[in-house]
C-alpha cells in the first residue's frame, strides 16, 4: 500500500482534504552542517586516493583478486559516502507528504519501515509564516498559539518545506488561518 493512501485511511470521517502537495525539490546545504558536509567529501577524497594508492602499492605483492576486491571496495565506499546526502535528500522528497484539511495541519513522511505523523489541531494555530525561497517556492510554518516565538527561535512546529505554487497553498489556509509573509 503506497504511504499516501494508509495516510488517507487515518483521516477523520468528518475532515475534508483542502490542499496536499509535497516538497518540491531539497537544498542538501540547508539540511546538514556544511562543517559535516566538509568532513564527509575529505573522509571521500582520502578514501578514494587510498585506494588508487594501495592499487598501485599492491601491485605483485598480493594476489590480484585480492588487490582489485578491496581496491574496489573502498572505491565504492568513498563514492557512496560522498553522495549520501543527496541520497537521502531524494528519499525525503519522495516519502513526505503535506496535508491541509479542515481541522488539521498534517506532516507524514515514511522512513524505512515505519512511518511517522504529525500534525497541529487548526484551532490551536496562530498563524502561518511563509518564508519565500524563489519566485513560487516557500518553506511554511505554523506557529501555535501558546508559543511566543523569537527571532533566533527554533521552530519545532510543523514546517512545510519547499512548498510549489505558494499562492495555491496561501488560498487554501487563508479561510482558517492568519498568513503572514517574512
Amino acid at each position: 500500500m503506497k504511504a499516501r493512501d494508509l495516510l488517507l485511511q487515518n483521516i477523520e470521517k468528518d475532515e475534508h482534504i483542502i490542499w496536499e502537495g509535497k516538497p518540491c525539490n531539497i537544498n542538501v546545504f540547508e539540511n546538514i552542517s556544511m562543517l559535516c558536509l566538509i568532513l564527509r567529501w575529505i573522509f571521500s577524497i582520502f578514501l578514494i586516493v587510498f585506494g588508487m594508492k594501495y592499487f598501485d602499492i599492491t601491485q605483485g605483492n598480493i594476489q590480484n583478486s585480492i588487490r582489485v576486491t578491496f581496491t574496489v571496495f573502498v572505491l565504492f565506499f568513498g563514492v557512496f559516502n560522498a553522495i549520501k546526502p543527496w541520497r537521502d535528500g531524494v528519499k525525503y522528497l519522495k516519502n513526505t507528504f503535506y496535508i491541509l484539511t479542515n481541522k488539521r495541519v498534517i506532516l507524514y513522511k515514511v522512513q524505512n519501515d515505519y512511518s511517522i505523523s504529525t500534525y497541529i489541531n487548526i484551532d490551536k494555530i496562530k498563524n502561518t509564516c511563509i518564508y519565500k525561497n524563489s519566485c513560487d517556492i516557500a518553506n511554511v510554518y505554523f506557529n501555535e498559539k501558546e508559543r511566543v516565538l523569537r527571532k533566533n527561535d527554533t521552530y519545532d512546529n510543523i514546517v512545510f518545506h519547499n512548498i510549489e505554487n505558494i499562492s495555491e497553498f496561501e488560498k487554501a489556509i487563508s479561510p482558517f488561518i492568519k498568513v503572514v509573509y517574512e
